[in-house]
């Protein structure tokens, strides 16, 4: 035990000094933001994203009927599509939090509150987008809407997105979203609260209270089972598929009364029966475990467990993992496209493709709504009695 203590002494005597003398090297910049790098359009284009931090539930971003909104988000994103890239939102609760997330490099760009100076500490604010002749408002006093800042030691950004900025406003893009989110602006109800504009509905959809009950009895978070009903019907409780899948969850009538659900006219009832059948899936594939659980069981719900289970045999025989869906099942399902693969299977011919689409859209809208909305539903969200019967 000596030789072991006088090891550890030894150490920490020329261990401490040694880091000490490492750190004072550093830049201070180094030690608090190791991740900051300046910002260039080559860079976000090699990423494929644009994230913006911006403050949940304001005009600049909110959910409604499912969708994301915002003036600065939307506008941002017709930036980003020019780009051919996606406006990543890092949604946080206060102006303060979106402004570190700047200065740290987590975003690369934030919708602070409107300030008539041009910088804040670690960023710069765009050129003003908002035109007085829209709006009647002089010196660009904008206080119902924010400023999009960007770091300061990204001034290639700063030049590309000032360079758009002014075209919006010259070819019509600006005033049309001004327009949207400022004067024809009910049918999103945006309403004033305190001085400030926002959205008037923090649901994702108006069974919130619905999704969540039947969820969480089948151990799903809510969020996703909303994802998969904006992907299949997009809330409307009356749509009725080519195949003759009904209601919000889209569920074959057949498989609804064999999970239980003879009558799945209801929105309540579609709800209950496409949760019972999420619920089926999962314990088919029970073998798979976190995020490819659920990738898996997502495809299952578009696809019938059957290809699925074809797939996994096809990966078996190519000695990929059969239970994981990153490195297995996302690779194999579109070789169900081929008769020389699906020729020889149970259940034959899949469009593997549009099931991958599908995982990868409803993700992204899970992730979506997990930003926005907590893991119970607001009380708001309660449905009239007149929703839950609507069919």
């Amino acid at each position: 035990m000596k030789p072991f203590i006088r090891l550890a002494t030894l150490l920490l005597l020329v261990g401490f000094p040694l880091a000490g003398r490492v750190l004072q090297r550093l830049r201070p910049i180094d030690v608090v933001y190791p991740f900051r790098a300046a910002v260039t359009v080559d860079r976000l284009k090699e990423r494929g994203t644009l994230r913006l931090a911006v403050e949940k539930n304001t005009l600049s971003y909110f959910i409604h009927r499912g969708v994301a909104r915002g003036f600065e988000y939307d506008l941002l994103g017709e930036f980003a599509s020019e780009l051919g890239v996606d406006v990543l939102p890092r949604v946080v609760a206060s102006a303060g939090e979106a402004a570190d997330m700047l200065r740290s490099g987590v975003a690369d760009a934030a919708v602070l509150p409107w300030s008539r100076e041009p910088k804040v500490e670690g960023g710069v604010r765009l050129d003003p987008y908002i035109r007085e002749r829209w709006t009647h408002v002089a010196d660009h006093d904008f206080p119902q809407t924010g400023a999009i800042f960007v770091r300061e030691d990204s001034p290639a950004l700063v030049h590309a997105l000032n360079g758009y900025l002014a075209r919006t406003a010259a070819n019509g893009v600006g005033k049309e979203l001004w327009e949207r989110y400022f004067v024809y602006s009910a049918d999103l109800g945006i309403v004033r609260d305190r001085g400030r504009v926002v959205g008037r509905d923090r649901r994702i959809s108006r069974y919130d209270h619905l999704i969540a009950k039947h969820a969480q009895q089948a151990g799903f978070d809510w969020r996703l089972v909303a994802a998969v009903i904006f992907r299949e019907s997009r809330f409307d409780p009356h749509a009725v598929s080519r195949r003759g899948a009904r209601g919000l969850m889209q569920v074959m009538p057949g498989t609804a009364t064999d999970v239980g659900v003879p009558n799945a006219r209801s929105a309540e009832a579609s709800i209950q029966a496409g949760v019972a059948y999420l619920r089926r899936l999962s314990e088919t594939f029970q073998e798979s475990g976190g995020d490819d659980h659920l990738a898996i069981v997502l495809a299952a719900y578009l696809l019938g467990p059957g290809h699925v289970s074809d797939a996994q045999q096809i990966a078996h025989s190519l000695d990929l993992h059969t239970n994981l869906w990153w490195g297995g099942l996302k690779h194999v399902l579109p070789l169900l496209e081929k008769p020389a693969f699906y020729n020889h299977t149970k259940f034959g011919f899949a469009s593997g493709h549009h099931a991958i689409r599908y995982v990868e859209q409803i993700f992204k809208r899970y992730n979506l709504y997990r930003r926005h909305a907590d893991e119970q539903p607001v009380e708001s969200a309660k449905t009239s009695r007149k929703d839950e019967g609507s069919a």
